[in-house]
């Protein structure tokens, strides 16, 4: 469903991420403050709104820009430098995809909490183990 700006609210939480649309500050997971000049802020709103589903130049521009008179390199510049800013901020669960003749889709990865990622370190050697001690009897059988 493709989201009008003017319809949402102010905040928006999405994995460890909050995200204010009338101020443009993308807050992180470590409570960093990141801020999007608009241009920015309007096409990451309407993108994460609308995320996991492809956008076309056209309903962006309708969209991000209505009523706005834009160049036909406005959105694939706004899109590059939106990148730029996830690369600089270091923000690699955020991405943008492009498919020639479809859209823009913004993707987000989803964060695996610290405890699980520890939990599978640490069961690591016993499952090598087990793997280990099964070749072992497959051969030996």
């Amino acid at each position: 469903m493709k989201v009008k700006r003017e319809l949402l609210g102010d905040s928006i939480s999405f994995e460890s991420y909050i995200f204010n649309s009338k101020t443009g500050v993308l807050t992180t997971k470590d409570g960093n403050q990141l801020f999007m000049e608009h241009r920015l802020r309007d096409l990451f709103l309407i993108l994460l709104k609308n995320r996991d589903e492809f956008l076309s130049k056209t309903e962006l521009i309708e969209l991000a820009w209505s009523g706005t008179i834009v160049s036909d390199q406005s959105v694939p510049k706004a899109v590059s430098d939106l990148r730029k800013f996830f690369a600089i901020n270091q923000l690699g669960d955020l991405r943008i995809t492009t498919i020639r003749k479809l859209g823009y889709r913004l993707e987000i990865e989803k964060s695996i909490p610290s405890n699980k990622r520890n939990n599978f370190k640490r069961m690591l050697p016993y499952t090598f183990a087990v793997v280990i001690l099964l070749i072992f009897l497959l051969i030996h059988h």
